[in-house]
Order: structure tokens, then sequence, then C-alpha cells
């Protein structure tokens, strides 16, 4: 990329909220394909949910707030062995593998489930289940990402 500058912006979002925002500067002028990148940061995502989900919540981050002891025992008799965000399985299925759409310049990565929004918004609510951000990005993963992005840049040089 001699010679030629250029400022890629990258942002996030989930389910509304801004997660990350990073500008890089440099030689970048070139760089046309992200595809790799994209491909890395949805192999580093599932395998993060994965961890995330079998610590429920306590990989890289707070663990989520437990279960009510009302529920807790419900949920022993009818789920058993079942984690926190995991009664049927759906949710945690699906934030391991989303459905994903890359291109060149786009990564888009969905999970269906209904709930999923509820158990991910800051919103007000209704009820007095608590909110347990399952697909907030860690500090740890940010920083991993960006590093995944200068490897790939340097590669593109």
């Amino acid at each position: 990329m001699r010679g030629t500058t250029g400022k890629i912006h990258f942002t996030l979002d989930i389910a509304g909220d801004r997660e990350l925002s990073r500008s890089m500067h440099g030689y970048l002028g070139r760089v046309t394909n992200l595809k790799p990148w994209f491909e890395r940061i949805k192999a580093d995502w599932s395998a993060t949910m994965k961890l995330k989900f079998q610590a429920e919540g306590a990989h890289e981050g707070d663990a989520w707030q437990p279960l009510s002891e009302k529920y807790a025992r419900w949920k022993a008799r009818h789920f058993a062995g079942k984690g926190i965000l995991e009664r049927t399985g759906t949710l945690r299925g699906q934030a391991e593998k989303p459905a994903t759409e890359i291109t060149e310049s786009s990564l888009r990565m969905s999970i269906t489930a209904p709930y999923a929004i509820y158990h991910q918004s800051s919103e007000p609510r209704e009820s007095n289940l608590p909110r347990r951000p399952f697909a907030s990005l860690t500090g740890r993963q940010k920083s991993r990402w960006m590093r995944m992005l200068r490897e790939h840049l340097m590669r593109e040089d």
C-alpha cells in the first residue's frame, strides 16, 4: 500500500446499543476485502459464546444474575442440568452459531429467538426478570478483534 493512506472505521451495534467503535488510520487505501477478518470474528464470537454460557456469563466478564430460588427449584425439576438462559437450548444454540452473512465489507450475525432481545435489552422491564446481556462484548474480545484487524491489514499490505 505504498503511498496510499486511508481510514477504516468499524462499529458494532448489538440490539441498538453501540458496543464497539474504533478507527484505524494509516496505509489502508487498498484494503478492499475484510472477509477474512470477519471469518475470524465469527469464530471468536462462537467460541466466546460457548464459554460464556458454560460459565453463566462469567467468562471474561460478570456472571449473570442468579435465578430466583423459586424458579431455580422449578427449573431443576423440569429442565434438569440446564443453566441460566438455556431452558430449551435455543438461545444458547443461536448465540453460539448465529445466522451469519459475510461480504467483503460487512458482517451480520443474527439471533432470531424472539425472547433474546428481552434478555439483552436495557429497556425498562414490566416484570422482575433481571437483565442478562449475553451478547455484550467483553473488553478482551474487543482487544482481540482489533488485533485481528491489525493483523489482517498487515497481510493486505
